[in-house]
């Protein structure tokens, strides 16, 4: 063949360089190995770090809803409470101004009825 022989006719072509030993290769070094387990512990360890510092968060942000939600019903209760007594005001207000008008109502009419009489005494007198 001319430009000599193709890679897939040359039976050596899967053999390695001399310098790379074929097991070396394939087995990293066991300072790599005891560096991968140090790595993997480190990242487990703030893996669960981390882990335990969400949970913690989540049980504080739980414990703050809970006391969120029972100051939330205590001023729904207390809300509650005011808009009774405000009411009972208002109806009390409006039982003693319906009082009032009765009372100066009364007491115009009984006024009313003293000019009445006295213009009728003094026509009387007038006409006597």
């Amino acid at each position: 063949m001319p430009g000599g022989p193709l890679p897939e006719d040359d039976p050596t072509a899967d053999i390695p360089p001399p310098s790379v030993s074929p097991r070396s290769s394939f087995r990293p070094h066991t300072s790599q190995v005891a560096r991968y387990q140090k790595t993997i512990r480190q990242l487990t360890s703030d893996a669960e770090a981390a882990a335990a510092a969400t949970s913690r968060k989540h049980a504080e942000l739980q414990i703050a809803a809970a006391e969120a939600t029972r100051r939330a019903g205590d001023a729904e209760a207390a809300a509650a409470e005011g808009e009774r007594r405000l009411a009972e005001a208002r109806a009390a207000a409006d039982e003693e101004r319906a009082r009032g008008a009765e009372a100066a109502a009364a007491q115009l009419a009984e006024v009313q009825r003293r000019l009445d009489g006295e213009r009728a005494a003094m026509a009387a007198e007038v006409w006597e």
